[in-house]
């Protein structure tokens, strides 16, 4: 991105006999960072014309200036600083330090403006700063004000080529509190008027603040330099991972809701599972059996039917839509048989994890019943994430199947290492029968 160039702030002066001349200050932004015999690379070059002590005043200001109102940069590191030189300083070597108050606040505007584009092609300056009090900088009065707009009208003359327009920032009020603008009005009228004769637009700012003068003089925008807008990039790409990464963070710790889903069958309603269902030869087609329960209260499922489940992600919110990674075990547990366990992709009969038409995330499965007859349980665990914990749990469960004896007490302990198993869980309990004579097929 091009540097922006050098800013001329016109800052008249006052000789001991009358008018005197216009210091031409140029704000340059620079990355110099090299002090000059002590002094601040930003205003080193003012102590040859006697302007030192203004500039170390308007410097202290900038400092103080509130964040947004100035664009202030000098102390950020790897930037673009202003640096102000007199381009004439030749032609004012020898002057009374007496200017050095009228030219505060020129100076001032040097400082904060140096990066932004003006809207007039030269500004002419003069005013006094008071200390910088909650980020705002208030203008006083200065003397002799005529002689500086006598000045300005010299220094129109003296130019070849003038500028198209012009502005010229004084105070509000002059040092008896008078309004400006009136108690001056004829040599501000022979100042305009001396301008429009050379085809200049001249611009009187009365200001009483110095965020009231920068507001009038510069656009609101700043041009950034390449260092800055890398950096700007680099911070805002940096808080965009954040932000994915806290709300990843607040998806992944955040509990998966299931809860056990319809199966869809196409002649009849859509039975809630899980339930038993038998491959009926002459229809040619699985058919869902009617509920049957024991003494136990077990669901009964006789050897060569199917056990069909389907499971539904309650969503938490939209990430669950947009980040649907979920590890998935299933489990099936016997008071005598050892244990099965089945990952997400080796689900027998699945729809493995996809949409409804309603948009709900769920799988299902249709796991086959054999012998020998015992008490079962269905586990089904799900948590976040991509890795794939179903050999680690059927070796973990495997382990304890053969530390425990058979019968009820095996199928509680198994059931309690599951539980422990970080992420959501459902379980069902049921029954492998050699028939189901008293049982009849619904439909």
């Amino acid at each position: 991105m091009a540097r922006p160039s050098s800013q001329t702030i016109l800052i008249p002066l006052s000789a001991p006999d009358g008018p005197g001349p216009v210091a031409e200050v140029l704000s340059t932004p620079t990355e110099t960072t090299s002090t000059s015999g002590g002094l601040n690379p930003a205003i080193a070059d003012l102590a040859d014309v006697e302007l030192h002590a203004a500039g170390q005043k308007a410097l202290d200001a900038a400092r103080q200036m509130a964040p947004g109102s100035s664009g202030w940069r000098l102390t950020r590191a790897n930037r673009l600083v202003p640096q102000l030189t007199v381009a004439n300083s030749s032609s004012l070597r020898g002057l009374s330090g007496t200017n050095n108050k009228s030219a505060e606040l020129g100076l001032l505007l040097g400082l904060v403006l140096y990066r932004r584009k003006l809207r007039f092609d030269v500004v002419a300056v003069t005013g006094t700063i008071s200390k910088a009090e909650w980020g705002e900088v208030s203008v006083g009065p200065v003397a002799g004000i005529a002689e500086k707009c006598a000045a300005l009208v010299a220094w129109l003359e003296d130019r070849r080529e003038v500028p198209r327009s012009m502005a010229f920032v004084l105070p509000a009020q002059d040092n008896q509190g008078a309004s400006t603008q009136l108690r001056y009005k004829d040599a501000l009228e022979q100042l305009r008027k001396r301008a429009t004769d050379r085809g200049t637009v001249l611009n009187l700012l009365f200001v009483e603040q110095t965020q009231d003068a920068i507001r009038l003089l510069a656009d609101r925008r700043m041009p950034l330099d390449r260092r800055e807008f890398v950096a700007r990039a680099g911070l805002f790409a940096m808080i965009l991972m954040l932000s994915f990464l806290g709300m990843f963070g607040h998806w992944f710790l955040s509990p998966t809701k299931l809860a056990f889903d319809t199966v869809e069958w196409s002649l009849g309603p859509d039975p809630q599972s899980p339930l038993a269902v038998r491959f009926d030869r002459n229809l040619g087609e699985t058919r869902p059996l009617t509920p049957c329960f024991g003494p136990d209260q077990r669901l009964q499922i006789g050897f060569g039917e199917h056990l069909v489940f389907r499971v539904s992600l309650i969503e938490q919110g939209w990430l669950d839509r947009m980040l649907p990674f979920f590890d998935i075990a299933v489990i099936i547990l016997g008071e005598v048989s050892p244990p099965m366990v089945f990952s997400g992709a080796s689900l027998p009969s699945t729809d493995r994890l996809s949409p409804r038409p309603d948009g709900s995330q769920g799988f299902g499965a249709a796991i086959p019943i054999a012998p020998p007859s015992e008490a079962m349980k269905l586990v089904i665990l799900v948590r976040k994430g991509l890795s794939d914990r179903s050999d680690t749990l059927g070796t973990r469960l495997q382990s304890r199947y053969h530390e425990t004896m058979q019968g009820e007490h095996r199928l509680a302990r198994l059931g309690a290492l599951l539980a422990a198993e970080p992420g959501d869980m459902l379980e069902f309990d049921f029954r492998a029968i050699p028939g189901r004579a008293n049982c009849e097929i619904s439909g």
